[in-house]
């Protein structure tokens, strides 16, 4: 009887479309900046790298995945750069060959 009590409304949940994924990434991608931005430095995606990590993590468990996806594949080519400058740097980033490189900075 508690339970019911307490569930009085269903909530459905439409699934996140690709489009919707593509915008986390940008907003992921924004967060990551403003932390990079007191170092000078800031990461910049193609539109083809922003489509390569929404489809890659477009699953049953909705968005979680970007942010490690993020992690995994943006963040060792940050610090590789990072650990090598000291000046302000813009990481241009693009898919290339199915594989996140960077081709401009």
């Amino acid at each position: 009887p508690e339970f019911i009590n307490r569930s009085d409304r269903i909530l459905n949940f439409n699934a996140i479309d690709g489009q919707n994924f593509e915008k986390i990434v940008e907003i992921e991608i924004k967060k990551l900046n403003e932390r990079l931005s007191k170092y000078d430095f800031s990461v910049f995606l193609t539109p083809s790298a922003i489509e390569f990590l929404a489809l890659n993590y477009m699953n049953e468990y909705g968005a979680r995945g970007i942010a490690r996806s993020i992690r995994v594949n943006i963040d060792p080519l940050i610090s590789k750069t990072f650990n090598q400058s000291q000046e302000k740097i813009c990481l241009k980033i693009d898919l290339v060959s199915n594989k996140l490189l960077i081709v401009d900075s």
